[in-house]
């Protein structure tokens, strides 16, 4: 049943390697009767190709479904057994109708002897068999390629998607617990920033499940991010995004924006510090897309929380699966400031 599977996923087209068998087999009679012409009437030797070109075919299409009965399945003494009694059978078929055309011109092989006469019969048989026997070879080698191909999309497919589950929840627990926070005293910022989170849930259950998306709906949900995390703060902090280039019709992984921000807000010194900073740039270009998170830090502060992430070494295994060899990650520390750098070749 794999097997079948496999052959059927050899061509993507079905009538396209119909059409190519049916110009085989033309090209099989146009040669038949280019021989045959010579040698008899025009209307003989149109039978005569025809006649010839079936045989061909009864021996190409006869042997591909032994091969498909006995070879796939590891009956290979059946399968000799079985293409010895297809061969011996067409060969004297092929033979006896041959030996009742006439052939007007001599000194050709029809006019040497019998034994000529079944000696390329024999051949012409042998080469059909040899033909289909390395025509399914090749389109099992081809389909089993196909199928590998297309099982390593899906583990592929499936490790995306398992990263994505782990990235979602991680930045929305952080904001449900400030959210709780506020909502426990009351505050007045509880109502909008429900309304924010509702739109970022929107985008992680249903926009971020495509494969690519634009990244202008990537800059959305950054700004709202962004806002949503001014919202909980007493004083507006020093949060800068800068956008430059053009950003439509660009599309990336989705969800690889949001949790560097959420990196860069976790380990920011904003409590302690009142120069602290952090700033975001994204530039595009017809080529490449290129993100670049800055933020000041205090490196005596080894953890924000207890309960950690998954954000950035999440972020890296995704770039290796959907950007293997096209992606660049840099992340440099020094003197209380981050510096990231993702840079990723669109073509």
């Amino acid at each position: 049943m794999a097997l079948n599977k496999i052959k059927n996923s050899f061509l993507p087209e079905k009538g396209l390697m119909q059409w190519l068998h049916l110009l085989g087999w033309a090209l099989v009679f146009s040669m038949s009767w280019g021989a045959f012409v010579r040698l008899m009437p025009l209307g003989d030797s149109l039978w005569r190709a025809s006649v010839n070109t079936i045989g061909l075919g009864l021996m190409f299409y006869g042997s591909s479904w032994l091969y498909h009965r006995f070879y796939e399945q590891k009956k290979h003494f059946a399968f000799a057994i079985a293409t010895f009694v297809l061969l011996s059978g067409m060969t004297i078929l092929r033979f006896i109708i041959n030996m009742g055309f006439k052939y007007e011109v001599k000194s050709t092989m029809y006019e040497q002897g019998e034994a000529a006469f079944f000696a390329g019969v024999v051949f012409t048989n042998i080469l059909a068999w040899l033909i289909s026997f390395l025509y399914e070879n090749i389109k099992i080698k081809k389909g089993l390629e196909k199928q590998k191909v297309l099982l390593q999309n899906e583990q592929r497919a499936a490790k995306l998607q398992f990263l994505r589950a782990q990235m979602n929840p991680h930045f929305l627990f952080n904001t449900l617990n400030n959210i709780y926070s506020l909502a426990v005293v009351r505050s007045e910022k509880t109502a909008p920033l429900v309304m924010r989170l509702s739109e970022l849930l929107k985008y992680v259950i249903y926009d971020s499940q495509d494969g690519k998306v634009s990244i202008v709906k990537e800059v959305e949900l950054l700004k709202d991010y962004i806002e949503l995390f001014q919202l909980q703060q007493e004083e507006p902090q020093d949060v800068q995004l800068e956008v430059d280039g053009i950003l439509e019709n660009i599309y990336i992984e989705p969800l690889l924006l949001v949790p560097i921000v959420e990196n860069c807000f976790k380990h920011c010194d904003f409590a302690e510090n009142n120069k602290a900073y952090t700033h975001l740039k994204i530039s595009c270009q017809k080529e490449a897309f290129i993100f670049e998170a800055s933020n000041s830090y205090n490196p005596e502060q080894k953890q924000k929380d207890v309960v950690g992430g998954v954000g950035l070494p999440n972020i890296r295994r995704r770039l290796e699966l959907e950007y293997p060899n096209k992606h660049q990650f840099q992340i440099t520390k020094e003197n209380g400031h981050y510096h990231l750098l993702m840079k990723l070749k669109l073509m």
